[in-house]
């Protein structure tokens, strides 16, 4: 037994409380004990408010867990599991069913500061390694954090058709519960339609919801009104696949159309909708377009002479537009941005 063990609960927990979040894990790895005594000072309802983001994300052939600890201690830890190539004894440690750290566990860390505030960021970044399944080992790392935190993970993130089935099952039926999730598709691998419907009809996002699916069937399709429930932003980051009465149905508060098919008719119609006194369902739209729009000629009132005029549209409700005009440039090329947003 570690001597630190033997102190009484209230000092043990003062010697805990000069910890580090990282210093805690590691001291929990020990051994089942310790992360009885971790898990316990843990427990208090003001530590659990300490957590504000419990990310889970599932890569190609690696996964992240991320916990921030903000802002109450200006702390976070972002694990990294990669693939053990090659176990030693003298060399690693196991700490859970095929989960490993090294001996001389130490994460890369940054501290961060800010320039408006006193405020520094510690950010630990340590590995932890599987021997055999990836999605098996990072759910059994996610439960050991979920308990000794106290906590959930509040997102997910996966590379759906780097997985099989039955392991997507897993990890859908674990994070059941988050409120922030994201659906990506490797390039490189095809894209289960099938797979990737039920992953989108059991998901649970009320936050945040982004799909960067890349079908590589024509035929792909999805209700974006059938989810269990409606996010506050969606994000869509390959829309060449959505209709445009979707869009013009779409109940999310906020939403992130991108890399779509849809072109100058089809913002005319918008326009069109809205002068008539149309009211959608959502407050925020930004629509990538395929081609450069002519939104100036879509409206009566005189053309804007700067980048943010205001301009009265009359119809059965006072509409008030704001034009906007930005070009940003990436590897592809010139981004040309126009926008009006109304109230």
């Amino acid at each position: 037994m570690l001597p630190l063990l033997k102190l009484p609960i209230l000092m043990l927990n003062r010697v805990l409380a000069h910890l580090n979040v990282f210093e805690l894990v590691s001291l929990s790895v020990c051994s089942s004990r310790c992360k009885s005594r971790c898990m316990q000072f843990r427990s208090s309802i003001k530590m659990k408010k300490q957590i504000e983001k419990f990310h889970v994300e599932f890569l190609s052939d690696s996964s992240k867990v991320d916990i921030n600890f903000y802002p109450s201690l200006q702390q976070c830890l972002n694990f990294e599991l990669k693939k053990l190539v090659e176990h030693s004894d003298d060399l690693y440690m196991c700490i859970a069913n095929g989960l490993y750290i090294s001996r001389n566990w130490s994460p890369n860390v940054k501290h961060i500061g800010h320039d408006i505030s006193a405020t520094w960021l510690w950010k630990f970044r340590p590995i932890v390694y599987y021997s055999t399944d990836l999605a098996a080992s990072t759910l059994t790392w996610v439960r050991f954090l979920s308990d000794l935190f106290s906590a959930q993970p509040t997102s997910l993130s996966l590379i759906f058709n780097c997985f099989n089935t039955e392991e997507i099952d897993r990890m859908m039926d674990c994070h059941c519960s988050v409120t922030n999730f994201e659906i990506d598709s490797d390039s490189n691998r095809g894209v289960d339609q099938k797979l990737a419907l039920s992953i989108l009809e059991r998901q649970n996002a009320t936050k945040e919801l982004k799909i960067s699916l890349r079908p590589t069937n024509e035929t792909f399709q999805f209700d974006l009104n059938s989810f269990r429930n409606i996010p506050e932003f969606l994000e869509i980051g390959y829309s060449f696949w959505v209709k445009w009465e979707q869009v013009l149905d779409l109940r999310s508060n906020a939403n992130y159309i991108l890399r779509s098919n849809f072109s100058n008719v089809h913002f005319k119609d918008l326009i069109e909708k809205w002068k008539d006194g149309w009211t959608p369902k959502w407050n925020q739209i930004m629509i990538e377009a395929n081609e450069i729009l002519d939104i100036d000629s879509w409206i009566n009132d005189p053309k804007p002479n700067n980048a943010c005029v205001q301009v009265s549209i009359q119809s059965e409700i006072s509409v008030w537009s704001y034009h906007q005009k930005r070009i940003s440039h990436n590897s592809s090329g010139q981004i040309d941005c126009n926008g009006y947003c109304g109230e």
